[in-house]
Order: C-alpha cells, then structure tokens, then sequence
C-alpha cells in the first residue's frame, strides 16, 4: 500500500472519530493485540479491510509507532497460521509521521471456504466498525452459500398448476416465444418447464411461484413487504410509526404496491435544470425507488432458514431505507455499480422475472447488472448523494438521503444569482438558509444534512471559491456565512445565530428501536440495532434498555456480552 493511500485513510479515521467498517486502528503498545485474530476473521468473512498497528483511537489516531515493525509482522503471521482456515493477509510496514506502523491488508474469503475461524473456534463478521461473534443463522448462511444458492428452483410441495395466474403467464409465454430457442416449444407445459417456471413433476417452483402467483404468502406467508413511516419527532408520545402496511401477492404486484407507498408517503422536492430554474420532482427519483425494491426482491434469500423474514421498506425524515434478508452473494460492496457486473443470489428467478410484466405492461427486470448503475444515474441527475449500501452476512441494506425543501422566493433568487449554476441541491439549500441570516461551521452542518467531515468542509469551502460564502475565523472555530456582495433577504434575522446541533432525545431513540424489534419478527442483537441506524454501540445499547423497562421486550441470554437478544413481547405480537 503506498504512503498516499495509507495518509488519506488516517486523515479520514481522525475527520470521523472512529474506525470504518473496513478499517481498524490499534496502538499495540504492549506487543500483538489479544483481539487482532477475530478482527482478521471479521474482515475475510466480510468484505476483506485494513488494520493499522500503531495508532491509538483513543487518542484521535495519533501515530503512536511500533517499536519492533519486524517482529510484530511476524507475530500477525503466526496468529493467522492458528485460524480455520487461514486467510489471506498482506503483512508490512510504512515510515508514517516519522514512525514505524504495521498494516495487515486482510482479504475477503473464498465463499466455498467462509467462515474462518480463531484458534478457540469462534468466528465473527464486521458490522459497521466493530467485530461480532458469527450467530448459529450467520453461519448457516455461510454454508448455504458454498456454491450457487438453488433455493429458487426449488418445487413447492402444495401447489399445483392452478395457482399461477393465468394473466401473468399468458404474457410471459408470449414474451419468451419472441426468443427463437424458446419459441421451438410450443407446448405451454413443457416452456414453463424450460424455463424453470414448473419443476419436471409439473409442480410450480418457488420462483414461478414468487414471480407469478396467485397469492404467494399462501405458501410463504413471511415472504413480503413490510413498510412503516417513522414517526415524526412532533407525533404524540407514543407514536412509533405511521402508515404500517404488509405489502404481500406476486413480486410484479408487490413492486407496484411498494412504489406507490413511497410516492404516497413522500413530498415533492425542488430539482434544477440547466437554466438554474427549479422544478417539483418526487423526492426520491421515481426509477431509483423501483430498482431499490426490485433488486430486494429478487435478490433476497430463500434458503429455508430465512423464509420467516420479511423485507423492510422504512421512510425516515430524512433517508429511505430498503433492508433484504441475504448478503450479497459472490459480490462485494466494491463492485456494485460496475458495468457489466452482475451475481444474481436467485439466477431462475432473476431470469423468470425478465419475462414478467406488471398488469401496467412495465419490466419488472431490465437487463441484469443494470440495477444498480441506473439507481446512481438517477439519483446522480437528480443532484442527490448516492446511496449507502451495507452488505452484511444475513441482511443487505440501501439507505438512500433526502434533501431539504426550499421555498419559492429562495428559489428565484437562486435562478438569479451568478455564480450559482452547477450548484448541488445542498449547496443551495445552505445558500438560502445563510440568505436568510444562518451561519454554519462544519460540525453544524455535519449534523445538519448527515455528512462526514471532508464533504461538509469541500461543499463549504467551494461555495467560497465561487464568491457566494465567506469563512471567518480559523480551524474549528471557522464560520462560513454569506458573502458581503450577496443580496440578504428582507425577513433575515437581527441576530443570526449559528446553526444549532440537534440531538435525538433518548425517549426518539426508544421509539425506533422499538418500531423495529416489533416489525422484525424475531429476536434482534445490539449489532443489528447498531446496522440499522448506523448508531455506536452505547446508544443502541440504552435505547434496547429503555423498552426493556417500558415492558415491551424481554432480555434473552445471560444480559451481558455480544450473544444477548432482545424479545418484542408488546403490542402487535
């Protein structure tokens, strides 16, 4: 790893505060961290990362050096010799800020292989920036996944012909026979067959099921959507969530259903054309919403061990979250959005499904890899951040952030304004709260629109290259307030003040986790709350404490240690 890249990676660790999913700090004052080999079993049973021996977290990341580069390199082989199986790690060292540090590179593990395991047997998995031991469905997971997953293929026992709906499959055998190797099978029965719609005795698969079913759940009754708005900070005490639906029937008709929720539960927000004018558009583009789903469904696990979970469609004040039960599988976070790349979990159904239309006449799959960079693209053109996706051994998530509405008059005077075209959606939603007297300093505006260090202070420190901000003051007490030659708004405040930070009330906190131990249908871990809502451990921790005590969960295991689960016993049981 060269000096550059090693440089960058400590500047972020000491921006954020913490580790990453993928990196790992750790002084090693007193020689070979205890904990080294099951942050090396976290990382290849995940996606692969980084440890740097020889800076301290407590400390901020200062480099704290190790005194014997040699030996230390020499102790993390050896410990990777006592793992089952061993992985693969890069062991060297850097001369970094005028100090000796290790850095381990651990690569991500062959699935046929996964999981490697410590010397005492155990095996752990990364969440977020932590290392956590593997539970008995992780590793279930693991085993299922040595080798192309066939679950979809599977008959099921009970069904029969007659539930398929006949509307889905007229279409769909219309559409196959426009493929001259298929329109050679002319018996309706034995295309189905071909194309895996039907097994060989005749019985529908669980794909020609899921794809084209007259009611799926009759069969898999936990196969569904389950989608809740969380409940605004305003709501009455008590308000967990709002407008709850299970979203249920044949994926084309779910994809549908689960749209037209979001479209219903979202507003309009202002996108820009070329001519720096706004315009109202969904606040999620409509495209990247209907491939979030489908890619959810169609890629969620269905090996038996997973059949009693659901898939959760979650819209928060300011993201939306898309959680399907499976990891990525013979893919890593790296490669989603890369052209021409695609692994399909469920290869018959991914193949059914490009056959499938919705009773609107709309794919439900388009060409397969495509998902991922047409969510990019649009949320892309729609000026938004991209997405974060979070792959997981039994969960695969998208959270996808919104952007604040603007008003009408900020709007015109953004049109108006020189130097503004190109602007992001959040540079102009900063521009018109300074027009109207806020002040901003990175960590406000961190808080404000969930961003890291780095990119608050590039969107701040752009708008003051172009002449439409000013910074005043140095290092952390750096304000950024509208620049003198800049028209203020009539209504400005006498007295502007500096953008408050906001903190969650522990009682707001309460409520989501409990929102989300009632929806998920089974025990949950603190790292699950942790992945969740991307908290630290501390917080979840309180916040599982806090329905414990309101009566609305039940500790599960001893109370203490990673292995402790918490219960939903409340309401909606």
């Amino acid at each position: 790893m060269r000096l550059d890249d090693v440089a960058a990676i400590v500047r972020r660790l000491r921006s954020d505060g913490s580790d990453h999913s993928s990196v790992e700090a750790k002084r090693a004052a007193g020689g070979l961290p205890s904990n080294i080999a099951s942050t090396i079993s976290a990382f290849a049973n995940t996606d692969g990362g980084l440890i740097i021996l020889g800076l301290d977290e407590n400390t901020g990341f200062k480099t704290t050096g190790i005194a014997d580069a040699a030996a230390m390199q020499q102790s993390v082989a050896n410990a990777t010799r006592t793992m089952s199986p061993p992985p693969h790690v890069e062991v060297s060292d850097v001369e970094f800020e005028k100090k000796k540090i290790v850095l381990v590179e651990v690569r991500k593990l062959d699935a046929n292989l996964r999981p490697s395991r410590t010397s005492d047997g155990k095996a752990y998995v990364r969440v977020y920036d932590g290392d956590y031991p593997m539970s008995v469905v992780e590793e279930q997971t693991f085993i299922t996944n040595r080798g192309r997953p066939r679950f979809d293929s599977e008959p099921v026992p009970e069904a029969t012909r007659e539930d398929l709906d006949d509307s889905y499959v007229r279409r769909y055998l219309q559409l196959c026979r426009r493929n001259p190797q298929l329109a050679r099978f002319t018996d309706d029965g034995d295309l189905l067959e071909r194309t895996s719609v039907l097994a060989r005795s005749g019985t529908p698969t669980v794909a020609g099921i899921l794809a084209m079913g007259v009611y799926p759940q009759q069969f898999f009754p936990r196969l569904v959507i389950k989608a809740s708005v969380a409940a605004d900070p305003s709501s009455n005490a008590g308000t967990r969530a709002t407008d709850v639906r299970e979203i249920s029937g044949p994926i084309p008709a779910m994809l549908d259903e689960a749209l037209e929720w979001v479209i219903r539960n979202t507003r309009t927000r202002v996108a820009f054309g070329e001519d720096g004018h706004g315009r109202d558009v969904p606040e999620y583009p409509t495209v990247a919403v209907r491939e979030l789903l489908s890619n959810a469904l169609i890629h969620r696990d269905l090996a038996p061990h997973t059949l009693g979970q659901s898939i959760v469609l979650r819209l928060e004040r300011d993201k939306l979250i898309v959680t399907n039960p499976g990891g990525l599988w013979d893919l890593d976070i790296a490669s989603l959005g890369l052209a021409k790349v695609s692994s399909p979990r469920n290869e018959r159904l991914a193949s059914i499904l490009q056959n499938v239309r919705t009773l609107n006449d709309e794919r439900v799959v388009e060409l397969l890899a495509s998902g991922i960079p047409t969510i990019l693209t649009a949320l892309a053109e729609a000026g938004m951040e991209p997405p974060k996706f979070y792959n997981e051994t039994i969960r695969f998530t998208a959270r996808v952030p919104n952007h604040a509405l603007m008003h009408a008059n900020d709007i015109e005077w953004l049109a108006t304004l020189p130097g503004a075209h190109g602007l992001s959606d959040k540079q102009r939603v900063v521009l018109a709260k300074m027009r109207g007297g806020m002040k901003y300093t990175n960590a406000t505006l961190r808080e404000e629109m969930t961003l890291d260090s780095r990119d608050a202070r590039k969107l701040l420190t752009n708008l003051v290259s172009r002449g439409l901000a000013r910074a005043v003051g140095i290092n952390k007490g750096r304000i950024y307030e509208m620049a003198d030659d800049r028209e203020p708004a009539v209504s400005a405040p006498a007295h502007p003040t500096v953008a408050p930070i906001t903190r969650m009330r522990p009682e707001d906190a309460a409520d989501q986790v409990a929102e989300l131990l009632r929806t998920a249908g089974r025990p949950l871990r603190t790292r699950d709350v942790v992945a969740e809502f991307n908290w630290r451990d501390a917080r979840a921790l309180r916040a599982l404490n806090a329905v414990v005590a309101r009566g609305d969960a039940v500790v599960i295991g001893s109370g203490r240690g990673p292995g402790t689960a918490y219960q939903w016993v409340g309401p909606g049981q």
